[in-house]
C-alpha cells in the first residue's frame, strides 16, 4: 500500500485556464484565471490539492488545502465585468483521486427549460414532483427542469480527479464565493453568492434542453423542422438521434494527472466545469458558463 501521496501546489497556465460563456449564438471566452492574493493582482493562480494515501481500490481522497485568495478572471477589454471567484478554504475531502482506473469521472449535466406549462399540459404538483420549479416571469407558469447528472460511460483511467459533492462519499465539493465586479480588485464591492463548483479530469458536457423556452422546432436531428416529440427529429426512422426544442450543448475535456510523482507536479492536469444558467443577467438569455483549470 503506497502512503500518503503529499500535496501537489498547482499552478494554473491563464493560456489554458479560462472563463467562457455559451448561448445559442456561440461562445465567447472572456480571458484567461489569474490570482490575487494579499491584494497583489496579476499573479498567477493556484490551488495546493493534498491526496491522501490511496485504498486498495487504488482511490485517494483530496482536500483543498491553500489557494489563491482569488481567483478572478478580467473581462474588461470586452466587457465591463471582472469575474471573482473566492474559494471558501480549507476543504476537507472536496474530491477522489483513482490511482488505477476504472471509474468513470465524466459528467453529463442536463437541464430543461420547459418540462410543460401549468394550465396547459400539467399542474403546479406535478412540476414539483418532477422536482421542477414554476417561472413567473419572463415564461410564466413555464416549469422549469431541476439539473440531473450523469455519467458519460466510459472508463476515465488512471490519474482522473473528481471534486465534487457526493454526500454518499463524503466528498464536499469546491466551495467558492462568486461576484461580478467592475474593476480589480476583487473583494472590495461586497459579497457574492456562495455555490459549491463541480471539477473532472474527464470529460465534462452540460445541456439546456428547450433553451430559451424555445419549443417545437428540432434541434438536433432534423434541425429546424416542426416537431413534438424527440421522434420527430431523427435523423433517419427510430435513429434515436433528434430532440425537440432549442439544444444548448457545450463539451470539454480535462486532462488527468499522476499519482505517481503527484506532490512532483508529473503530468500536469486539467480541471473543467460548466453549469447551465437560465434567464443570465444582463440579458436574460439561457447561458452555459464554463471554467478550465490547467496547469
Amino acid at each position: 500500500m503506497l502512503g500518503p501521496l503529499g500535496t501537489r501546489h498547482v499552478v494554473l497556465d491563464a493560456q489554458t485556464s479560462q472563463f467562457t460563456l455559451v448561448d445559442l449564438s456561440g461562445s465567447l471566452t472572456l480571458g484567461g484565471i489569474q490570482g490575487q492574493t494579499n491584494g497583489q493582482t496579476g499573479q498567477p493562480g493556484f490551488l495546493d490539492l493534498q491526496a491522501g494515501a490511496p485504498d486498495s481500490s487504488g482511490l485517494a481522497t483530496v482536500s483543498v488545502t491553500a489557494a489563491s485568495d482569488y481567483l478572478y478572471v478580467d473581462a474588461r477589454p470586452q466587457a465591463p465585468l471582472v469575474v471573482c471567484l473566492r474559494p471558501l478554504l480549507p476543504v476537507n475531502s472536496a474530491g477522489v483521486l483513482q490511482c488505477n482506473g476504472g471509474f468513470d469521472f465524466s459528467i453529463d449535466l442536463t437541464q430543461n427549460h420547459h418540462l410543460g406549462q401549468i394550465g396547459v399540459d400539467m399542474t403546479a404538483n406535478q412540476c414539483s414532483a418532477l422536482g421542477g420549479s414554476v417561472e413567473s416571469s419572463p415564461h410564466p407558469d413555464v416549469c422549469n427542469g431541476p439539473f440531473v447528472s450523469d455519467h458519460l460511460g466510459a472508463d476515465s483511467g488512471p490519474g482522473a480527479l473528481l471534486i465534487a459533492a457526493i454526500p454518499a462519499l463524503g466528498l464536499t465539493g469546491l466551495p467558492v464565493e462568486l461576484t461580478d465586479e467592475q474593476a480589480l480588485p476583487c473583494g472590495d464591492e461586497g459579497s457574492g453568492t456562495v455555490g459549491v463548483l463541480t471539477f473532472t479530469s474527464a470529460a465534462f458536457r452540460t445541456t439546456i434542453l428547450n433553451a430559451n423556452n424555445m419549443t417545437g422546432s428540432c434541434g438536433a436531428g432534423m434541425v429546424g423542422a416542426a416537431c413534438t416529440s424527440n421522434a420527430q427529429c431523427d435523423s433517419a426512422p427510430a435513429a434515436g438521434d433528434g430532440v425537440c426544442g432549442a439544444l444548448l450543448r457545450y463539451e470539454s475535456e480535462g486532462h488527468s494527472f499522476a499519482c505517481s510523482g503527484w506532490a512532483a507536479g508529473a503530468s500536469p492536469g486539467c480541471l473543467v466545469f460548466s453549469s447551465p444558467q437560465l434567464h443570465a443577467s444582463p440579458l436574460g438569455a439561457d447561458l452555459i458558463t464554463a471554467l478550465s483549470f490547467c496547469e
